[in-house]
């Protein structure tokens, strides 16, 4: 509470009392720090009372009445004013911070937070859901300013706890949203073969100017970011075009500079191992998603890259291939030659068994000698007919002379002739 009414109302006078007139008297240096917010009247409202120090502050208000013959008389009250140690810190801190990449640094800053005891300690933790990607500057985390880089696009929140020096503490959450560069699209990466090649300053001026003499005069090239990796060193940037003040897409610079061999005039400065955009540029034919540094597509389930097409001159930046349309159609030709055989099959065993079906028996007459002799043998004697062995069809059972003789060998023997297969006479 940093407020206190002051009241008059008890002052009298034999005559009428026509003013009342509040002052602060001490401490002296509150003077112009505190609001008596009716200083002539009866009572009054004092705000902004604070403890000044470790101390207890004592305040001295006088009070002067005037009566209607302009007889005065006064009299003081005094306000101590102590600490309450159970009234936690007020921290003092943006709680919504936004950056955009590629800033790597951002830097949260508690220090205006107070207490009417003094500050004991800051400490700053991170929740557990954040990315594991970003890191607090060491100690920074026990500090009223907090150092936070090497972060990536997201979501990151803190709780910073204040504690005073009575052990009352007070908490507050933090976010930062890390929103993606809104060039990344543009930039592209150039990497330098060797890391033992020094990058000067005068080389990179090179570097920029030639880029834009093969991109054209109304350009600018904008270097982002430059770092040393184990093997080599990374330069990213963008092309601006001036007179529209956009950048160029990146697999625009790519090709231009890829087609121009731009980069064979500097062998004699550094030595270029690659080139390439730095995030990837197709949407895997909309049926998978590209890795932001292999830059090659992860299908979805059932689908696969078409080893025969590339983009921006690399393979595996597609799924265009369905793997059960891939299956079907490799497959239909065994099952399409399957059923081909199987109906050649059928149409020659039907062929085959028509055939034997068809075959005709041919008969010849038995000698008179054999037919005695059976005659004597046998009581009675039955007509048999034997099947030819002979298989082909085109045979002549008899000729006409034959049927004629066996029309009158017939009538002449009667019931008692037997036909026998000619291939038994040989």
């Amino acid at each position: 509470m940093d407020s206190v009414t002051l009241d008059g109302s008890s002052s009298s006078d034999d005559q009428d009392v026509v003013q009342y007139h509040w002052t602060l008297v001490r401490p002296v240096g509150a003077i112009g720090q505190l609001d008596i917010e009716m200083p002539r009247g009866v009572s009054t409202n004092v705000t902004r009372l604070c403890v000044r120090g470790k101390s207890p502050t004592v305040y001295e208000f006088n009070l002067t009445v005037t009566d209607q013959h302009n007889l005065t008389s006064w009299d003081s009250v005094l306000v101590t004013v102590t600490k309450d140690a159970s009234i936690p810190p007020t921290i003092v801190v943006t709680l919504q911070v936004e950056v955009s990449l590629p800033q790597h640094l951002v830097v949260l800053n508690a220090s205006r937070s107070h207490d009417d005891f003094g500050i004991a300690s800051y400490q700053w933790m991170p929740y557990p859901q954040n990315l594991a990607i970003g890191e607090m500057m060491s100690g920074s985390e026990h500090s009223a300013v907090l150092y936070f880089t090497n972060f990536v696009e997201g979501v990151y929140l803190f709780n910073l706890t204040v504690h005073n020096t009575y052990h009352a503490h007070s908490s507050a959450v933090v976010n930062v949203t890390v929103l993606p560069d809104v060039h990344e699209k543009n930039l592209v990466q150039l990497f330098l073969a060797d890391r033992s090649v020094v990058l000067t300053l005068a080389k990179l001026t090179l570097l920029k100017e030639m880029i834009c003499n093969e991109m054209g005069t109304e350009t600018k090239v904008i270097v982002q970011e430059t770092r040393q990796l184990l093997s080599n060193t990374v330069v990213e940037f963008y092309v601006l075009d001036t007179s529209t003040d956009k950048p160029f897409l990146a697999t625009r610079v790519v090709n231009t500079l890829d087609e121009s061999n731009v980069f064979k005039k500097l062998n004699d400065e550094f030595s270029i191992k690659g080139m390439e955009t730095k995030v990837c540029q197709t949407n895997c034919s909309g049926h998978g998603v590209c890795d932001y540094y292999s830059k090659t597509c992860r299908c979805k389930p059932g689908w696969m890259a078409n080893p025969f097409r590339s983009v921006h001159g690399k393979k595996g930046l597609n799924c265009d291939w369905s793997i059960l349309y891939l299956v079907i159609i490799l497959l239909a030709p065994v099952l399409v030659s399957t059923m081909l055989v199987w109906l050649i099959c059928c149409c020659c065993y039907k062929r085959q068994k028509r055939v034997v079906s068809n075959r005709r028996v041919r008969y010849a007459l038995l000698p008179e000698d054999s037919r005695s002799s059976s005659k004597s043998s046998h009581h009675t004697v039955n007509t048999s007919i034997m099947v030819s062995e002979s298989e082909t069809e085109e045979e002549i059972l008899f000729d006409k002379k034959s049927k004629k003789i066996k029309n009158n060998n017939l009538s002449k023997y009667g019931s008692n002739a037997q036909l026998i297969n000619p291939a038994k006479l040989q």
